[in-house]
Parts: C-alpha cells; sequence; structure tokens
C-alpha cells in the first residue's frame, strides 16, 4: 500500500488500470477535503435595480390588485447582482498562539555606549552582569481569524524599562495584518493520519523573525468534524481501491520489486538452511545444552536477521564443545585418582 501511495507514478506500472485507479484516488482527496467544510461559498448583493417603467406598465394591465398583490408583483421588478466568495466556515474566531517570533539581545559597548561611559553604569548601578536585562523579544500571542484574506496577528514586546528604552519601544502592543494559505490534504496526508499545516504569511513586519506562522489546520476545522472518523472510513476505501484493482501478483512482478523480492526469497532459504543446521546439532548434542538457553526452540527462528542466526549458531557450538570438554577433565582427573589409590593398595 505505502509503495504506491509514497509515489503515485508507481501506479503507472500496473498498465491500463493506473489510470482508473488514479481517477478513484483523486476522487477520495477531493471528497475527504469537502467534508472538512473549512470553506463555504457566501452570496454577497452587491446591487439592487427597480425597473419602475416595467412595474408601471403591469399594474396598468391588472385591475382590482390588493396591497398584498401589488407588493408581490413588485419584487418581480427588482434586480438583484449578487457576487460569491469563498469565506472560511468558522470565521470570526480567534487562534491562540502564544510563540516566540522575535528577539534581540545587545553588546555590551552599545549599552556603555547608550549611557555614556563608565561612570554614569556607576551612577545607574549597571554591570556587565545586567546585560540580558537589555535584550527583548515579541510573543505573538493570537491571530484574528476574520476571514481568507483579511486576519490580524497580536505581538506583545516583552522587556524590562531599561530595556524598551534602549531600543526606542514606545509602545508593547502591535497588530499586523497578513495573509492565509490553507493547504489540502493529500492521500499520504490521509492515509498517515498527517494534517498538514495552515500557514499565516505576515510579510515585512519589525518584530517578526519569521514572516510565516503555521498552524495546524485542526485549529481551523469545524469542531463538529471528527477527523480520526473521517481517517478511518478513507483509509479502508484507499485499501480497498488498491486491493480492488492491483493483485499481489502484479505487486511482485513489479520491475522495482522483482529483484527484492528474490532477495527476500534467498535469505529466507539461507535462513531455513541455518534453522536445520541448528535443530539438528541441539539433537546431537542435546547432552551438553541442557538446562541452557541453547536447548530451547525458540532460541533461532527465521524472524532474525541473518548475521544474529549466524552468531548464535557459533555461540551454541562453543557452549557445547566447553560443557564436552569440562566432563572429558573430569573423567581424566577420576581415572587417574582411581590408578592410584589401586597402585598404592598393590604396594
Amino acid at each position: 500500500m505505502e509503495y504506491f501511495l509514497a509515489d503515485q507514478k508507481r501506479i503507472e506500472q500496473i498498465g491500463e488500470k493506473s489510470d482508473q485507479i488514479k481517477k478513484e484516488l483523486k476522487k477520495l482527496v477531493e471528497s475527504f477535503n469537502d467534508e472538512l467544510i473549512i470553506t463555504k461559498i457566501k452570496k454577497v448583493l452587491i446591487s439592487e435595480n427597480f425597473d419602475e417603467d416595467g412595474f408601471t406598465n403591469a399594474i396598468l394591465s391588472k385591475d382590482n390588485l390588493s396591497n398584498k398583490e401589488v407588493e408581490e408583483l413588485r419584487k418581480d421588478f427588482i434586480k438583484k447582482t449578487y457576487r460569491t466568495s469563498k469565506v472560511l466556515s468558522n470565521a470570526p474566531y480567534t487562534l491562540t498562539v502564544n510563540k516566540p517570533v522575535f528577539s534581540l539581545e545587545v553588546k555590551w559597548k552599545d549599552v556603555v555606549e547608550h549611557y555614556g561611559g563608565y561612570s554614569e553604569l556607576a551612577k545607574q548601578g549597571i554591570s556587565k552582569d545586567d546585560l540580558w536585562k537589555f535584550s527583548i523579544k515579541a510573543v505573538a500571542e493570537s491571530i484574528n481569524l476574520l476571514s481568507i484574506k483579511e486576519n490580524f496577528i497580536n505581538i506583545k514586546i516583552e522587556g524590562s524599562e531599561n530595556a524598551l528604552k534602549f531600543h526606542n519601544v514606545d509602545k508593547t502592543n502591535f497588530k499586523y495584518e497578513g495573509s492565509l494559505k490553507i493547504p489540502k490534504y493529500s492521500v499520504n496526508n490521509i492515509y498517515n493520519r498527517a494534517s498538514p499545516n495552515v500557514i499565516f504569511s505576515f510579510e515585512g513586519r519589525k518584530y517578526m523573525r519569521s514572516q510565516n506562522i503555521e498552524i495546524p489546520i485542526e485549529k481551523i476545522i469545524s469542531p463538529s468534524i471528527d477527523l480520526n472518523y473521517l481517517f478511518t472510513n478513507y483509509n479502508l476505501a484507499i485499501e480497498q481501491l488498491i486491493d480492488d484493482f492491483i493483485t499481489n501478483e502484479e505487486f511482485l512482478n513489479l520491475n522495482e520489486v522483482n529483484p527484492k523480492v528474490s532477495e527476500i526469497k534467498k535469505i529466507f532459504t539461507q535462513k531455513l538452511t541455518l534453522l536445520e543446521k541448528a535443530r539438528k546439532f541441539q539433537k546431537e548434542e542435546n547432552e551438553w545444552l541442557k538446562n541452557s538457553v541453547y536447548e530451547k526452540e525458540d532460541f533461532i527462528n527465521t524472524s532474525m536477521e541473518l548475521l544474529e542466526i549466524e552468531n548464535r549458531i557459533e555461540s551454541m557450538i562453543k557452549y557445547a564443545r566447553e560443557e564436552k570438554l569440562k566432563n572429558q577433565r573430569g573423567w581424566c582427573i577420576y581415572a587417574c585418582l582411581i590408578y592410584f589409590i589401586v597402585a598404592y593398595i598393590a604396594g
């Protein structure tokens, strides 16, 4: 599944079915984004014109109209012109940010120069240890989201009184206007349950080191939207689509996949051969492997890496040889002891 979604060009290797698969994936992605209802189309009345001549002629052509009928007839001669625009479904509202966006530190020589020399610093009781007190930072507290084209970020400057004076900051609250870019979920976003970020841009702003603020898209999605529910439903549909159109055989025969499959089969065969060798050794040398980890069947299995299997077999063989050698030494000592006892008695 991930193989095709990571690079949809790979779907083209499937052949004539690839166009249909990509078409269905595109429809699924569009449908998912539509269900989020982040934006909506709003109709705005921009002008209203009344055809007085047409209305007068209509009145004269009819007899005995009631006041209600006149009013209803009047509506037919009003021409309204509307403009449609895309707006945010949940606007206006405020997003909490609380993110540092700017900082400014100073050099000691600048502080000395600012106060006019060391004597003035002494009068003020300022030393080099106080240098940090002259730094300021800006924090983006919130964003007022009014529409797609109209939003404002609220910036607060933080710093001591001396720092604000040093940097000629005469006010500590700023409001900057910016623009908004709302991303679309891709098929990868959906399948991996990874949400993109909304990007707010505030270009050329003095107290913003970075011109962009990124906010998780969930922040502007209506609370009534259950994102996890959508992810689950659409992931099932994506998986079903791939399963229905691409067989395991077609996948394994792809030019990029087939060599890897062959290599996996080769390694697995090697693992099975080593496993058979290990089982045979365990059976033949059972006497020397008793009560050790090496006598257990799960000591080696095919889920391990090939190198690990080889190292474990080598360790098992070494252990059995050492146990056998210990036993042989024990018998040798015992035999020597018997020999000396017999020789002593006979002597």
